[in-house]
């Protein structure tokens, strides 16, 4: 009943946006602060959704968060017109950028560039003033991503463990992936994992690749247990097994990867061959992780353990490390393998964007790059456990429980040594199962948006799935969103007509925020897709003026034409009406009477009379034989020609009517000769005088650009990298020996006084001035590099950008 008294309004008419505009007119989300052009950073997204009714949206200026209770009414997202304003109880020190809430919807995480903050939803304070207190805590705010060290090292990208309502998985700049454990410990990462990508031989820069983004595996064999890490040059590496602590899973997904094990391990030619040491290894991991799979052969117990999930306990190798697999080779157009590895580190543009989606029994992964384009591949092969034997992590272990975990993730040797050699012919894609060869992407699409460089350069692609197609896939950016839709899955198309197999995807806007070239292009400030009780999908989008747009997706694929046998001729005689070609008459009666041989009188029966029995009997047969002959052709012809008068007339009166409207079009013509004529004339005077204008502009000097040759354009790109990479890294660095530096002086300080007053053996304690000279001469000579650096490449550009305009 009370929902029945309260105001319900359109979401896009909610006056909350209206309220958010004027208090914040200027769009200040769209701030570079100190970053870049090109530098990787947190995407920005100020809305989610609960999954339920709940629409949460931050508000910057108010630094809370505004919760708006939803539903679906006569075809449209209706919102109550009350809104719930929820506060956390510190002050929020950091400009938050992303925001989303775990699959229960108890919690949220506030990310900025450098800080993150979990808001506790059902944690409500109580207040004398009455505000809307929430608990809310910060997250490492005493060690890596504290103040300090929030200017140094930035935040990636946030994620929830999809198996877990307490894991959050955040990778940072420092190219290190850390796992917290909110119900534990929000200081010290439950798992962290420095990333050790392979080293490409023929790479100039001094930086070869960083990370870019990371996505959590699906529900599919092993990739439940992965995570797939994208680097800046496009390749992906994964990390398999990764489990957060005390998360859940379902029984039955779990006993099929045991038994897939079991099975390799036993098929294996050897005891002691590659594979049946890593199945065996996986096993070995797989009960010591899930204990309850040394039960299952026991059938009651198993029916038993099947309809419950299985929690998975904290457990890690004390010798061995988990591998950094990779880069995953890609397969071109399902034919040609990408030729080398280090092809790749050559692009001028990088990866921006990352996404995983499981798609019946396909896995997707779709990378969106700085230039506008966006790649989707498959995986070819299925995701496997690797270790690296002897690689011992490091453990935080407290009165025998297992807290805390950190290891040094890095590409096995073997694979090492095939980077950038190239990845082989057809025949090696296929691999052999619990070899640890990193699977192969199959490469699905490449889809040039053609966006123009404003836009880019205002905001990069992001990458939301569909909750209801997974074939459907949202890329949002400064100009609107597009759709893509895959139409063919290299393992999960079942159909039996493969016409459709190696189809390029469909590509249609949704909405566009910049409709002319005049429109100044804004980051849209939050995206999210949900789902209603109805069924329907539906897209909210946040514009940078605080608009909301309410998009209906269609839950509809792409239908294709049936083809039935026997509609050629009905589509050739329909043609054939239109065209005026009608049939005179049927084919058989062109032919002809038929063909019924008529016997000739014997001379025996020329002396027979009519009158006489044989004579009637003759003139019958004969007179029978005439009539099937030509009585019946005569009598189809004329039955023919009668009803064929009706079809004559209709096309007589087509063709009549079709000469009425040919002479009324003649007359009009007619009467525009003269205008057309004068129109003509207009046309080939401004034709004339734009071919003049065109010879004067050529004469102009700059006009006639010559292309740089392939050394210069590889040197461009050579000075592009550096900018991107060095210099940053070299900058980063800098500051953190600077406050390393700062932090040393004011330990030392006392330390000196007190070390100044005591003498041992009559002599003074010498002072750390050597160690303090030795910093000062490490940052001089540091910012001596960036200088040089800098002024290269400002010198390079100048010499490239006068060679251009000179020609």
């Amino acid at each position: 009943m009370a929902e029945e008294n309260e105001e319900w309004i359109e979401l896009q008419s909610h006056p909350v946006f209206n309220n958010i505009f004027h208090a914040n007119p200027i769009n200040n989300e769209n701030e570079n602060d100190s970053f870049k052009r090109g530098t990787p950073r947190l995407p920005l997204n100020l809305m989610a959704w609960d999954g339920s009714t709940r629409l949460l949206l931050w508000n910057s200026t108010q630094q809370a968060l505004h919760s708006l209770h939803m539903r679906c009414s006569h075809g449209t997202i209706q919102a109550v017109s009350q809104v719930k304003t929820l506060r956390p109880n510190i002050k929020v020190k950091f400009r938050v950028r992303y925001i989303a809430i775990n699959r229960i919807g108890q919690s949220i995480v506030l990310a900025g560039d450098g800080s993150l903050m979990i808001l506790h939803l059902n944690d409500r304070i109580p207040s004398s003033a009455g505000d809307g207190l929430f608990r809310a805590t910060a997250i490492g705010s005493k060690g890596v991503y504290s103040t300090k060290e929030s200017k140094i090292l930035r935040i990636l990208q946030v994620t929830w463990h999809p198996h877990s309502d307490t894991h959050l998985g955040i990778l940072s700049s420092d190219g290190v992936f850390r796992m917290f454990d909110l119900s534990s410990d929000l200081e010290i990462p439950e798992q962290e994992y420095h990333l050790q990508p392979a080293a490409y031989p023929k790479l100039t820069s001094t930086v070869a690749i960083r990370p870019v983004g990371f996505a959590f595996g699906g529900e599919h064999l092993w990739d439940r247990f992965t995570v797939f890490v994208l680097f800046s040059n496009c390749s992906v590496y994964a990390l398999c097994p990764v489990v957060p602590f005390g998360s859940i899973y379902i029984s039955a997904a779990i006993e099929e990867i045991y038994k897939d094990a079991c099975v390799s391990g036993l098929h294996s030619n050897s005891i002691v061959s590659k594979a049946a040491s890593n199945a065996s290894f996986a096993i070995a991991w797989l009960e010591a992780v899930f204990p309850e799979l040394a039960d299952f052969s026991d059938g009651l117990l198993a029916e038993r353990i099947r309809l419950l999930g299985l929690k998975a306990r904290a457990y890690i190798p004390f010798d061995a490390s988990v591998s950094l697999q990779g880069p995953l080779p890609m397969v071109l157009g399902g034919s040609n393998t990408n030729s080398s590895g280090d092809e790749r580190t050559k692009l001028r543009h990088h990866a921006v964007g990352f996404l995983y989606n499981s798609i019946h029994k396909d896995s997707i992964l779709a990378i969106s790059l700085s230039d506008g384009q966006m790649q989707v591949y498959a995986l070819a092969d299925e995701m496997q456990p690797v270790w690296n034997i002897g690689s011992s992590p490091q453990l935080r272990i407290e009165d025998g429980n297992l807290l805390s975990v950190a290891m040094i993730a890095e590409v096995k040797l073997e694979n090492t040594l095939c980077v950038g050699a190239g990845y082989g012919s057809n025949k090696d894609i296929v691999n052999n199962p619990w070899m640890g060869d990193p699977p192969h992407l199959l490469q699905l699409a490449v889809i040039d948006f053609a966006l123009p460089t404003t836009l880019l350069e205002t905001a990069p692609l992001s990458l939301l799935p569909d909750p209801i197609i997974p074939e459907r896939l949202y890329c949002y950016h400064a100009g609107g969103i597009d759709a893509l839709l895959l139409h063919w899955l290299p393992f999960s198309d079942r159909t039996a007509d493969r016409s459709t197999a190696g189809k390029a995807p469909s590509v249609f806007p949704v909405l566009e925020t910049c409709p002319t070239e005049d429109s100044v292009p804004m980051p849209l400030l939050g995206v999210t897709a949900l789902l209603d009780s109805f069924g329907k999908a539906w897209l909210i989008v946040l514009t940078s003026v605080y608009e909301c747009a309410v998009i209906e997706m269609k839950v509809k694929r792409e239908s294709f034409p049936l083809q039935i046998e026997g509609c050629k001729e009905t589509d050739q005689s329909l043609e054939a009406s239109e065209t005026g070609n009608t049939e005179i008459m049927s084919r058989e009666l062109l032919l002809g009477p038929k063909e019924i041989p008529i016997p000739q009188v014997s001379s025996s029966e020329r002396h027979l009379t009519a009158d006489s029995i044989e004579g009637r009997s003759i003139l019958h047969d004969h007179c029978k034989l005439l009539h099937e002959k030509y009585v019946e052709y005569a009598h189809k012809v004329y039955v023919e020609l009668k009803n064929h008068v009706v079809l004559l007339n209709k096309v007589v009166d087509d063709q009549q009517l079709r000469l009425q409207e040919l002479e009324e079009k003649l007359q009009n013509v007619r009467k525009d000769k003269n205008y057309l004529r004068e129109r003509i004339m207009n046309a080939i005077e401004v034709n004339m005088q734009l071919d003049e204008r065109l010879k004067k502009v050529s004469n102009l000097p700059g006009v006639k650009k010559k292309p740089l040759t392939a050394a210069e354009r590889d040197f461009k790109s050579q000075m592009d990298m550096i900018n991107y990479e060095d210099l940053d890294v070299l900058q980063s660095a800098i500051e953190g020996l600077n406050s390393r530096f700062e932090r040393y002086m004011r330990i030392s300080q006392p330390r000196q006084k007190k070390l100044s007053t005591e003498n041992v053996g009559g002599r003074k304690l010498s002072m750390p001035g050597t160690q303090m000279s030795r910093l000062k001469t490490a940052v001089g000579k540091l910012t001596q590099i960036v200088d040089d650096t800098s002024r290269k490449v400002k010198l390079v550009e100048g010499v490239v950008s006068r060679r251009e305009s000179m020609g």
